[in-house]
């Protein structure tokens, strides 16, 4: 299949970066508001527990990363990366308003600045359509890289089932129990595409 989805989006991340100020806003509106259920719905998908050290890839403001430290408590640890320097700005921002110890930093997703098997849980919400597919195979072989074995990574996005064949076929080669489907949401965006996957690394 021929990827088509991707190949307009090579320089979104500067883009992005522009709609930073208004983008809490664009959310609300978006979900009715109401993201922070949105935001739950993603976590109750990937299994977000106590102790886990999560990173989210592309966290714009950081309202996921803020509501998986609720789960992840201090006995873990959450991290953001995001490559438009103005979405890092406001969620540290936000981080700070709320008190909430989670270091967000500018990052890509094609060389994520972590150590190799350190996350158990890797998230990316509305944004691996937003850059090219040479990008994002790259993006999906670091991701694979900085989990541990037995992570999970978690991709959500508004696409159709031809975009979550794109995708899987993308990670079937790096993670196992590759599953996805549709959650029905009830916002403006009437349900959200979701699929998950699980490292398996020889010791």
């Amino acid at each position: 299949m021929k990827d088509k989805i991707g190949t307009f989006a090579r320089s979104k991340d500067v883009i992005m970066g522009a709609y930073a100020p208004y983008y809490d806003l664009m959310m609300k509106v978006m979900t009715l508001g109401r993201e922070k259920s949105l935001r739950q719905i993603e976590l109750d998908i990937i299994g977000v527990k106590k102790g886990d050290i999560v990173l989210e890839i592309g966290c714009g403001t950081g309202t996921l990363s803020l509501s998986a430290f609720e789960r992840t408590g201090n006995m873990g640890k959450v991290y953001g990366i995001d490559a438009a320097p103005e979405m890092i700005q406001k969620s540290r921002k936000k981080s700070d308003r709320f008190n909430k110890n989670i270091e967000f930093q500018v990052g890509d997703i094609s060389d994520i600045p972590f150590d190799d098997n350190m996350f158990d849980v890797v998230m990316c919400s509305f944004m691996i359509f937003h850059i090219s597919p040479e990008k994002r195979e790259r993006g999906f072989n670091e991701i694979c890289r900085v989990l541990k074995n037995n992570g999970a990574v978690l991709i959500v996005d508004t696409i159709k089932e031809e975009g979550i064949q794109i995708l899987e076929n993308s990670m079937k080669p790096l993670f196992s129990q590759v599953k996805w489907g549709f959650k029905k949401v009830g916002f403006l965006l009437p349900q959200i595409a979701y699929i998950r996957g699980i490292t398996e690394k020889n010791n």
